[in-house]
């Protein structure tokens, strides 16, 4: 969680970080359910070391590519597992 609002935060950009705040909850959720994802949860943290060297290189580029692959890398996980199990997130069934 530090991470992600420490990298909305340096974005300096109001709009995105009143965007993402009022997602919160629901980004919440995916990360408590991704994290008990083992494989998700290590390349997750190889992600995020490539989107940090991408930022201390201040390359714009790439830390924007890692981003995007960290997102795209984390939808994939989340699609397969609920074609798995349909009820991985039971709470969006309440809503």
């Amino acid at each position: 969680m530090a991470f992600h609002r420490s990298i909305l935060e340096h974005s300096k950009n109001l709009k995105l970080i009143e965007t993402v705040k009022s997602l919160y909850d629901h980004l919440s959720l995916v990360r408590l359910k991704t994290i008990e994802m083992t494989e998700r949860r290590n390349r997750s943290v190889d992600e995020h070391e490539a989107i940090i060297s991408a930022l201390e290189d201040r390359n714009p580029d790439q830390a924007e590519k890692a981003m995007r692959e960290h997102i795209r890398a984390l939808k994939k996980d989340i699609e397969k597992e609920v074609r798995k199990n349909p009820d991985f997130f039971p709470q969006l069934k309440e809503v």
